[in-house]
Order: structure tokens, then C-alpha cells, then sequence
């Protein structure tokens, strides 16, 4: 940025605080994240006791379904086995658990997914 005096003289600069770089792009970078191949779905959902729980596992590893309650505590231990890729189903009774909303934490090998179940009596 330039100073001017009151007769138009250039009088000084003042350095912003900025720098050039020529021809170097400056800006953001892509993001190279890794899109996540397993899914989680509950149905019926919000749920009275029963529900399905669909879920899809890319490859064969060990795969963890765990159901917890909203502050993060465990509830219930669905799944914690080695399993083929593919589609599978578990059938969820949650009608021992008090009404409320319930996060299901699908963990496959390093991959991970999430879903939420509402229970409703």
C-alpha cells in the first residue's frame, strides 16, 4: 500500500504484512480422505422393541456392533466376530432398554460407522 502526501508525492510504503510468490499457486489443497465402505441402518426406526440392524462390511475382518446409550455408556455387545464381506442383518430387541436415544457403533477392522435408534414404549 502506498502513502501519498497532500501535493500527490509518493511519500512511503507499508508492508502489510504480505508476501509474493511469483508464480507459486498459493490456496487449499484437495483433501485426499478415504470415503468409508461399510454402512449401518436401523429399521424401524424409532423402534417400540424390535428392529432390524443392516449393515454392509467391504472386506473379511473382525467387525464389533455395540449399542450405547447417549452419555457414551455400553449397552449391549451385538456383534464381535470375524465376518465375510458383504450385507448382513441383525435383529436388535430393545425392549429391556429404557426409552431414549441410542448411538450403534459399527467398527470393521480401522473403519468405523455410526447410527442412531430411538426407542420409544
Amino acid at each position: 500500500q502506498r502513502i501519498w502526501d497532500g501535493d500527490g508525492n509518493d511519500t512511503a510504503t507499508i508492508d502489510m504484512g504480505a508476501y509474493e510468490f511469483g508464480s507459486m499457486p498459493v490456496g487449499i489443497s484437495e483433501s485426499r480422505n478415504q470415503i468409508s465402505e461399510i454402512r449401518i441402518e436401523c429399521w424401524p426406526n424409532p423402534t417400540n422393541g424390535k428392529s432390524d440392524i443392516r449393515y454392509q462390511n467391504s472386506e473379511f475382518r473382525n467387525v464389533a456392533l455395540t449399542v450405547y446409550g447417549i452419555c457414551g455408556r455400553e449397552m449391549v455387545v451385538l456383534v464381535n466376530e470375524t465376518q465375510a464381506a458383504g450385507e448382513h442383518i441383525i435383529n436388535f430387541d430393545a425392549s429391556a432398554l429404557p426409552d431414549g436415544l441410542y448411538i450403534i457403533r459399527l467398527q470393521a477392522g480401522k473403519e468405523s460407522a455410526v447410527g442412531k435408534v430411538l426407542v420409544v414404549h
